[in-house]
């Protein structure tokens, strides 16, 4: 048990009670907190906490400008300890082994907002470890909400907060090993965020159960759509019906969940756990036995005393792996290593282990090794080319894709890999010629779009560029960042008489680039309605065009 006494648990929410209470019970479930507080203004009939939560009364919080005002300014009363933790109800810690007494050295970690380029990427504030000496900070009159609490402290005013009080954020290493959010883990960090990660981190079933307890406010968001696809993606049909047929009841006529829910139907019969005939877990599309399960030709399959060749532990250990449980995993591959020291899939998933907790060292010369045994696997290539990627050898990775490349021509996401590991040393033409690659193979492969949109436009190719970048929508990365709003979206067609929303998705500097198409948009005899940050929104208001912000 993990035991952290000088951390408050904190969880504020008065829309989502229930799921609120079991975000702090599940960040209990094997770490002790000094006190875990749930600021809430009543709990519902048939809500009870579990016992060890402290409830306290506040007033209700009805939009997320008041929640981000409450953390901002009013949250420091609540707190004693040095630090807290501080939890939403789509957010908790997964996994307490991966705690470093490194994160109680900062006053602000959260996972990285790895969509900016530059240094303030540290981080998302839906589960963050905070000082109290931030919450002291956050009083200066100079500081305001500007967008969200998160961007205001680690954007607008982290400058300020370095300067002027002396308070540190995690860089991005340790970030990345404290949560993960928008960008798919490396490894199991210690918590996470977001609706749309709840299928990897609790069991098909667990999450198939869940669905009914979302209100039909979660039901109709964008996060909600991009769990429905990655539950899809991970072939978990118990979940995929449950949450398709949560969506069509806040929704009833939403055709991708009606899709999604004939999809789990048709495939509700498979069995769990990877067999021969199931799609190997490396992502090839392959099945298993066409693909990691047959490389056990060269080597013979000398049973243990327990009866487990090593295909039958390297079997065993993926399903761990995919539970990200790492640890089991690792003695699979491990075991299966004792048995045949160069057995190519455990000498590779051991490496990925490696890769996955960022140790470099220990995951290359397996990789390398697994590469070398079985020089015609292309995931191998693949995989390895990722490690050279996360250690700064882009034209050692390059090499890698391209050998993955040669051997399965039809591997739409070693393109996708290709075209970010050249667009990482400015070859942009060449980055746009394998994302589009990548898309004849998979032309739903969200984010081979966004990668291509964000190529085009620095390549100046605004129009397709920006056609391109309306993927973001389908892209797990920003969907969770994307303002909802109900009512049709305007396609750019007769605008005269109509009113037209025109909405902030991304950083200041982001609207204010984009106001200036406001004036056109009036031009075409629309009116038209800004929805931007409360900072701006004097500014905004004298922009030509824009009739009411």
């Amino acid at each position: 048990m993990l035991t952290l006494p000088g951390v408050t648990l904190v969880c504020i929410d008065t829309v989502n009670h229930a799921l609120a209470l079991r975000a702090l019970k599940q960040s209990r479930a094997a770490v002790n907190y000094a006190r875990t507080l749930f600021l809430t203004d009543a709990l519902p009939n048939g809500v009870v906490a579990p016992p060890g939560i402290d409830i306290v009364a506040i007033s209700p919080l009805d939009s997320r400008g008041a929640y981000s005002r409450f953390v901002l300014k009013h949250l420091l009363p609540f707190v004693e300890t040095k630090h807290l933790l501080l939890v939403q109800w789509d957010g908790y810690v997964v996994n307490p082994k991966a705690w470093d007494a490194a994160f109680s050295d900062t006053d602000y970690v959260g996972a990285k907002w790895h969509w900016y380029d530059d240094g303030m990427r540290v981080g998302n504030g839906g589960f963050t470890l905070r000082s109290r000496k931030l919450l002291q900070a956050l009083q200066d009159p100079r500081i305001g909400l500007v967008e969200f609490e998160d961007t205001t402290i680690g954007r607008t005013f982290r400058s300020l907060l370095e300067r002027d009080y002396g308070i540190r954020f995690a860089d991005e290493a340790l970030a990345d090993r404290f949560a993960f959010e928008a960008a798919y883990p490396i490894g199991m960090p210690f918590g996470f965020h977001g609706l749309f990660n709840f299928c990897r981190v609790m069991p098909a079933a667990e999450l198939a159960a869940l669905a009914s307890q979302f209100s039909d406010a979660i039901a109709a968001s964008l996060q909600m759509k991009a769990l429905l696809r990655n539950c899809v993606a991970l072939n978990q049909w118990a979940a995929v019906s449950a949450v398709a047929r949560r969506i069509l009841l806040a929704a009833p006529d939403d055709s991708e969940a009606r899709q999604a829910l004939t999809l789990a139907s048709a495939n509700s019969a498979r069995n769990v756990g990877v067999s021969r005939n199931d799609p190997c877990p490396c992502g090839s599309g392959r099945r298993y036995k066409l693909c990691h399960g047959s490389i056990d030709a060269p080597h013979a399959p000398a049973a243990t005393a327990a009866g487990l060749t090593p295909a039958a532990l390297v079997a065993r250990g993926i399903e761990a792996h995919q539970r990200f449980d790492l640890d089991a995993a690792e003695r699979d591959y491990q075991t299966a290593l004792a048995q045949d020291p160069g057995y190519p899939p455990a000498l590779h998933y051991l490496g990925v282990v490696h890769y996955q907790r960022h140790q470099l060292d220990e995951a290359l010369p397996l990789l390398e090794r697994a590469v070398q045994a079985a020089p015609r696997e292309p995931e191998f290539h693949n995989n390895l080319g990722l490690a050279l990627v996360a250690a700064q050898r882009a034209s050692e990775a390059v090499a890698a894709f391209r050998k993955a490349l040669a051997l399965k021509p039809d591997h739409a996401g070693a393109w996708s890999n290709l075209g970010l590991a050249l667009q990482g040393r400015n070859e942009v033409s060449g980055a746009v010629g394998a994302f589009r690659r990548a898309l004849e193979l998979a032309p739903n492969f969200a984010q081979a779009h966004w990668n291509l949109a964000l190529a085009l436009l620095a390549h100046g190719d605004y129009a397709e560029g920006f056609r391109e970048y309306e993927w973001r929508f389908a892209a797990q990365e920003l969907a969770a960042q994307l303002p909802v709003y109900a009512g049709p979206r305007w396609d750019g067609e007769e605008a005269a008489g109509r009113t037209i929303l025109l909405t902030a998705e991304q950083g200041l500097g982001d609207t204010l680039q984009a106001i200036r198409f406001g004036s056109l948009v009036a031009a075409r005899g629309a009116r038209v309605i800004v929805s931007a940050q409360p900072a701006l929104k004097r500014l905004l208001a004298s922009a030509p065009g824009v009739a009411a912000v």
